[in-house]
């Protein structure tokens, strides 16, 4: 129902609007990202030939994300706009079809590119939804940092070499740090990792082929794990002879430090980079650095 009535309140907007004149182009590019992970791959391949903005105010919940008028009005007037799709997006649709094909931006629904993955929950039973969270795989945001290439390309074919440039740079970073994820894996001491949050990662230990545990039923905010299920972690914690459980960054929970204070392991954090905090941003964050602590953080959880 909550759902329902922000799709209203967007239409009401949407109408509010249509008597607007659009605002004319400048020449330089100007890109429209949703969440953080497609914002960072447009920053990184435009480089100074682009504006970038990222829709979703840093350190923000996706799920409950509703977008404003000015939000609207940003998309509308964009070049590219960057979604990723599914249920979290849901909003987006309506809003596309609110904008005249032919003089509206360019669109990327981000999981069109990537072979979905069914959900699963905490008992590895698949879901009818596809889990959203396409980016956590490297190999998936290299595939997608090519979309974006060739799609600032179409747009500003004057500055293909520059994009391109940009984009193997960027590529090759992404490969290896992944590189590392792998040989950190290879070389553990373990092939399961426990992860006492929310599971957004099925891309991730798809890639790596990394058993795993998860406390939740799913990644809705609105889950709570079972005793049963916090009984069967904390056993498995003190006889697997784990160091670390994980915890995804900016996690509401504590459910990872529930379990690291009654079983004696650590907690480290993993960043699935749906989103960030204005402090991260400020501090030079981006994919890649943030898959770097995910390495060692990955390292710990198998040591």
């Amino acid at each position: 129902m909550k759902r329902f009535l922000s799709l209203i309140f967007i239409v009401t907007i949407i109408f509010s609007l249509t008597a607007c004149t659009k605002v004319e182009r400048t020449h330089r590019i100007s890109v429209v990202a949703t969440i953080f992970p497609y914002y960072d791959f447009a920053k990184n391949v435009a480089g100074d030939y682009a504006d970038v903005e990222m829709l979703l105010p840093a350190g923000s919940d996706v799920h409950s994300f509703e977008p404003t008028a000015e939000d609207i009005k940003k998309i509308q007037n964009c070049d590219l706009f960057i979604y990723n799709g599914g249920e979290s997006d849901a909003w987006v649709d309506t809003i596309l079809e609110s904008i005249d094909k032919g003089n509206g931006p360019v669109c990327m629904k981000m999981m069109t590119y990537i072979k979905g993955l069914k959900e699963q929950d905490e008992n590895h039973n698949f879901g009818d939804e596809y889990d959203e969270h396409i980016w956590t795989s490297p190999r998936n945001a290299s595939n997608l940092l090519g979309m974006v290439e060739s799609n600032l390309q179409r747009l500003d074919p004057a500055n293909t070499s520059h994009y391109e440039e940009n984009c193997k740079k960027y590529a090759a970073e992404i490969y290896s740090i992944s590189q590392t994820i792998e040989q950190n894996i290879k070389s553990a001491k373990k092939s399961r990792i426990i992860v006492g949050d929310r599971f957004p990662l099925i891309y991730f230990v798809n890639q790596y082929d990394l058993r795993w545990d998860c406390a939740f039923p799913g990644c809705s905010t609105e889950t709570e794990p079972s005793l049963a299920r916090m009984s069967e972690l904390e056993n498995k914690l003190k006889m697997g002879q784990y160091r670390a459980v994980i915890k995804l960054a900016n996690s509401g929970n504590n459910v990872a430090d529930t379990l690291a204070e009654d079983t004696g392991v650590k907690v480290v954090t993993f960043y699935d980079c749906e989103n960030v905090t204005q402090e991260e941003i400020d501090h030079g964050a981006t994919y890649a650095t943030l898959m770097v602590k995910n390495a060692y953080a990955i390292k710990e959880a198998l040591s």
